[in-house]
């Protein structure tokens, strides 16, 4: 606590001590996200400035006090949506003393969170509305996310975590519109014991918003990008558990999102994308590779909403091919699915699924996209191929993707027919 501080507030959550990295041990304890109910949100300029003096370093609130001041006028003069635009400002500036540290803020992260909550509280045009304090101490400590984006004077440059082991990304045309209005995006770790497949570690990562946003524009931006530090071999992946069930996320080299995996020391050969570096020498210092999920499809791609997250190894592929229907032309093959699943059945985004024909020993000719990749859902969807020849054939499909053994499953036998 400095020792200039003029006011302090005891603290009233816990701190996080584990990483948001996934080789960590020790489960952190969870953070609050819901909106629902800590304590009653109440509009307090007073209480508002009481709250950034415990908070900031002094001295350094000077511009966020000046902010404080200029809601209040907008706020008791009537001008609720100015006011509310006001208090993103402020807790942009919250932000950037969380990025600064002790230099700028000393407080503790309840402190910070006391604070945040003060400012929205007095944000009464959000849509929907805050009904009850939000715990922000995860978000505000050191391995927490906490920043303001979609506003015209916003940055589009991720989101990170303090210590930049997750963050997330707007689509390519940026932050607004993407999210249609601005925005506060905050992120802790939690315990990873949702998670339906083999877990990896014992921390996931959860991302929210205020005010909440859970859909955002997909079908105009495209989709966002989370990242989070996974384990050094091509099997690990990214859960997304949210209230509509579980997924396996294709992963992409996302470098771009800024995030620094910690280093894992190995006096063996390690596997996945650094193992060939173990042929020049025996012991290695090899750095945990910075991926991204990928949801969905679009530029840049893929978060649809927002969601609980962690690393899992998958284990294997599991394929289901649905029905090949019976064609009575050779130009076309009724459309068909094939659906990829892990060890538990939750859906697996970005398996490379190929087809080809395992019953039929005549000079036909198979044409269109034999390879397609599954999407969120786990399914990649066949709708433009072509056998030139009528007869009884058995389709085989074949998973390859990195990291998994290959998977292959047959259909029934479908008919050509003249």
């Amino acid at each position: 606590m400095n020792r200039y501080r003029l006011l302090a507030f005891a603290a009233v959550a816990a701190t996080f001590g584990a990483a948001a990295c996934t080789d960590q041990a020790g489960t952190p304890t969870g953070p609050q996200f819901s909106t629902s109910g800590i304590a009653a949100l109440t509009c307090d300029f007073a209480v508002m400035k009481a709250s950034l003096s415990a908070y900031y370093t002094f001295g350094q609130g000077g511009p966020t006090e000046a902010l404080i001041a200029k809601m209040k006028a907008e706020y008791t003069g009537g001008s609720f949506a100015a006011a509310t635009s006001t208090g993103f400002d402020i807790l942009g500036k919250i932000a950037a003393a969380h990025a600064a540290g002790a230099a700028v803020a000393d407080g503790t992260p309840a402190e910070g969170s006391k604070l945040a909550n003060d400012v929205i509280g007095c944000m009464t045009t959000l849509s929907p509305a805050v009904t009850g304090a939000i715990d922000f101490t995860g978000a505000l400590g050191p391995d927490g996310a906490f920043d303001v984006r979609g506003g015209p004077s916003d940055p589009n440059t991720p989101v990170l975590a303090k210590n930049r082991q997750s963050a997330i990304a707007p689509p390519v045309g940026g932050f607004q519109g993407w999210v249609d209005t601005r925005v506060l995006f905050y992120s802790a770790p939690l315990p990873n014991s949702f998670l339906v497949e083999k877990p990896v570690g014992s921390v996931g990562h959860k991302w929210m918003t205020v005010p909440e946003r859970h859909a955002f524009d997909v079908a105009n931006f495209g989709f966002g990008t989370i990242g989070i530090c996974l384990g050094a071999t091509d099997r690990d992946r990214i859960e997304e558990v949210d209230a509509t069930g579980s997924k396996v996320l294709a992963v992409a080299d996302f470098t771009t999102l800024g995030l620094q995996c910690p280093q894992t020391t190995s006096s063996a050969a390690p596997t996945g994308l650094f193992g060939h570096l173990a042929r020049a020498v025996r012991s290695l210092v090899v750095p945990q590779p910075a991926w991204a999920a990928r949801l969905g499809g679009g530029t840049g791609g893929l978060l649809g909403g927002l969601s609980d997250l962690g690393v899992v190894d998958p284990v294997a592929v599991g394929l289901a091919m649905g029905r090949v229907r019976d064609s009575r032309t050779t130009q076309a093959i009724p459309a068909f699915e094939v659906r990829a699943t892990a060890a538990e059945g939750t859906e697996m985004a970005g398996i490379a699924v190929t087809i080809a024909v395992a019953g039929n020993s005549g000079s036909w000719n198979l044409t269109g996209t034999t390879t397609r990749l599954t999407g969120s859902d786990g399914i990649a969807r066949f709708d433009d191929l072509r056998l030139d020849k009528p007869g009884g054939y058995i389709f085989k499909a074949t998973s390859s993707t990195v990291g998994f053994p290959d998977t292959v499953v047959e259909s029934l036998m479908f008919h050509i027919k003249m």
